[in-house]
């Protein structure tokens, strides 16, 4: 699975893009059951490697409104929010708030 970071998530992770393993995830959780991979799994693996990535994301049990996730380019709020299933040959992409004027 690929991970991109843009602007302020960039910044925080370090890089532009990660490639992680589905069973690495699901051997962080202590459960092997690929069939019921959730975007959720990703939230928090990414947040036992760099603590404070769940906060920029997540508030009060849902995705921040003003943050964009997309999961193969639709906007993860679109389809099953934090329970969006994943799977390894998916790219996700963060996007913080976008501000002008």
């Amino acid at each position: 699975m690929k991970l991109k970071f843009f602007s302020t998530f960039f910044e925080f992770i370090q890089s532009q893009s990660l490639n992680i393993e589905i069973e690495e995830v699901l051997a962080f959780l202590g459960n092997s059951q690929k069939e019921t991979f959730k975007f959720i799994n990703v939230v928090n693996f990414l947040a036992s490697k760099k603590p404070g990535f769940k906060d920029m994301i997540i508030n009060g049990g849902e995705i921040k409104a003003n943050i964009n996730i997309l999961l193969n380019g639709l906007n993860i709020e679109h389809l099953e929010g934090l329970k969006t299933p994943v799977s390894e040959d998916d790219q996700i992409a963060f996007f913080p708030p976008i501000g002008g004027g």
